[in-house]
């Protein structure tokens, strides 16, 4: 495995592997959602993702712990952001692997592709970024993970790569009147949860 035992490494993480694969909406998830770095060791990994990590408290407690109003999103990016901007190294070894056990229905994985890429969480709600994330949904993701679904022989996929992208669209929507102009992070709003 890799060393932690470097006191500029500040962590090491490893590789989910999804058991449940034989529902549609869990066979989405495999293919648009992978949620480790690939089969490769990186000893300078850009983040590593928090469901098989460890960190050295040290270093966890130089950069300030992680921010507990991030909850289940986002909160591994940041403390990843937050210890390599203190010039720490991160290391993902995909030997070190745990096995995800989640199924998901078409709105779940709906939800959850929009939480990892809802635009508020890097910029301020406003009408103009909401109806640039839209476009971006709509122009460049969906097409994206269309084409996807078809190289992977995953056609069936389409449709809820379709479904996820107006989900995405229509959370957006709200997000927008619930949260409008408000400067701040949107997941450190209590009162601008997701929809």
């Amino acid at each position: 495995m890799a060393s932690i035992q470097h006191l500029d490494v500040a962590g090491v993480g490893g590789k989910l592997v999804e058991v449940n694969r034989m529902r549609l909406p869990d066979r989405w998830r495999c293919l648009h959602i992978p949620q480790d770095l690939g089969d490769h060791l990186i000893r300078e990994a850009p983040f590593l993702s928090g469901h098989n990590t460890v960190y050295r408290k040290a270093a966890l407690e130089n950069v300030g712990l992680y921010n507990e109003k991030l909850l289940t999103n986002f909160e591994d990016l940041q403390i990843s952001e937050k210890l390599r901007s203190k010039g720490f190294s991160l290391i993902y070894d995909p030997r070190a692997v745990v096995e995800h056990i989640r199924t998901d229905t078409i709105h779940s994985i709906s939800k959850t592709w929009w939480r990892h890429h809802f635009y508020g969480v890097h910029n301020d709600i406003s009408l103009r970024n909401t109806f640039r994330e839209i476009l971006k949904l709509v122009l460049k993701e969906w097409p994206f993970l269309v084409r996807l679904d078809v190289r992977n022989h995953q056609r069936d996929c389409a449709l809820i790569s379709t479904m996820a992208i107006a989900y995405s669209v229509i959370a957006d929507l709200k997000h927008l009147i619930k949260c409008y102009g408000q400067p701040k992070l949107y997941l450190e709003h209590s009162e601008c949860r997701e929809p």
